[in-house]
């Protein structure tokens, strides 16, 4: 995925890609996110992922979704 051009670390680009690959529509809103022409909405949902990103992978590891890290 390369995140050193997004300024995040390796660690947290391989988390964004475990996040991505077990929520499809994460993916899908962090795809569309990257679009010109993306809605407000998803452009709000990817860069709230972005930004909180460890709260997002707490959630999907306590209900099972990602393993821990």
């Amino acid at each position: 995925m390369g995140g050193a051009h997004r300024g995040v670390s390796e660690s947290q680009d391989e988390r964004l890609l475990q996040v991505r690959l077990a929520c499809p529509d994460i993916t899908r809103s962090c795809d569309l996110q990257a679009e010109e022409y993306a809605r407000k909405p998803l452009k709000g949902i990817a860069g709230f992922l972005r930004e909180d990103l460890d709260a997002v992978t707490a959630g999907l590891t306590s209900r099972g979704v990602l393993a821990s890290p």
